[in-house]
C-alpha cells in the first residue's frame, strides 16, 4: 500500500508540474539544504519524521477528527474531510495534493482494520521512505 500511495503521490506531483511548471524540489520546499545534514541529524529526522510525527499525527487526524467526523457526516465525508485539514496542516502547498492522497490512505486503513497501529505503520513507513529520499537527494 506504502507503494501504491508513493506512485499515486509521483503522478499528482507530474500533473502539478503540468500545471505550474517547474516546482521546487521536496529538499527546497523542506529547507533541506545540499550537504547540510550530518549523521546525527539523519538519525533525529528519521526519528522525528518517521516515529514521533507518524505517532502524534495519527491520534490526532485518524483517532480524533476522523472519528468525530465519522460519527456527525459519515465514512466518506470524515475521510475527505480530515485528509484535507491533514494535507492543509503540513503548510507545503505543492505537497498538498500529495498528502491528501496520503490521508484519504490512512483514512481507509483505520476504518478497515478498526485501528490506529495499521495507518501509524503506513504512515511511518511512507515518511521514512520520502526522509531517506530527501536524505539521498541532499
Amino acid at each position: 500500500l506504502t507503494l501504491g500511495v508513493l506512485f499515486v503521490n509521483g503522478l499528482i506531483q507530474l500533473g502539478v508540474m503540468e500545471l505550474f511548471g517547474e516546482i521546487k524540489t521536496a529538499s527546497d520546499q523542506l529547507g533541506v539544504e545540499e550537504g547540510s545534514l550530518n549523521p546525527s541529524d539523519v538519525w533525529l529526522l528519521l526519528l522525528s519524521t518517521s516515529l514521533v510525527a507518524p505517532v502524534v499525527e495519527e491520534f490526532l487526524f485518524r483517532g480524533l477528527l476522523y472519528r468525530w467526523l465519522r460519527e456527525r457526516r459519515g465514512v466518506r465525508a470524515a475521510a475527505v474531510i480530515s485528509a484535507a485539514i491533514f494535507a492543509v496542516t503540513h503548510f507545503i502547498p505543492l505537497l498538498m495534493p500529495s498528502i491528501f492522497v496520503l490521508g484519504l490512505a490512512l483514512a481507509w486503513v483505520a476504518e478497515r482494520y478498526g485501528s490506529l497501529y495499521p495507518p501509524l505503520a503506513l504512515h511511518a513507513t511512507f515518511n521514512a521512505i520520502a526522509t531517506l529520499a530527501l536524505v539521498a537527494a541532499g
